[in-house]
């Protein structure tokens, strides 16, 4: 998650201008990357596949934990999984590595995996005489 990248491509969508410290390469790369996105009241949004759909983009571990905090350990988040998780978050949010965060948040939470643990024990059945 590149915080800085974000901030130069709103700098440039709004502005049309960049940071005067910028190499040559890093403007190309602005310009290539900002056709991708849209800036909307201000906030930065991801413009995903054939233009439709447009996600807002977090800036920042922080501003992501706490998404993945609202969208996971809330009662209507429930402690989904890494796929409903994913998908519930991607609806509405982008960040570049988003999928790889949300999996390895899933992966250390506690709740879940002392919970999947008590899934996946195995049960152990009795014949019952008939």
């Amino acid at each position: 998650m590149d915080p800085q990248l974000h901030e130069d491509i709103l700098q440039y969508k709004v502005n049309g201008k960049y940071k005067s410290d910028l190499t040559r390469a890093e403007k190309s790369e602005i310009r290539r990357k900002a056709s991708r996105y849209h800036v909307e009241g201000g906030a930065l949004y991801y413009i995903k596949g054939s233009g439709d759909v447009k996600t807002k983009v977090v800036c920042g571990v922080e501003e992501a934990n706490a998404i993945f905090v609202d969208f996971h350990d809330s009662p209507t988040g429930a402690h989904s999984g890494q796929k409903k998780t994913r998908d519930a978050i991607s609806k509405r949010f982008h960040w570049p590595g988003m999928t790889t965060d949300i999996d390895k948040w899933v992966a250390e939470c506690a709740v879940c995996q002392s919970t999947q643990r008590l899934i996946k024990q195995e049960v152990q059945y009795t014949p019952i005489k008939v």
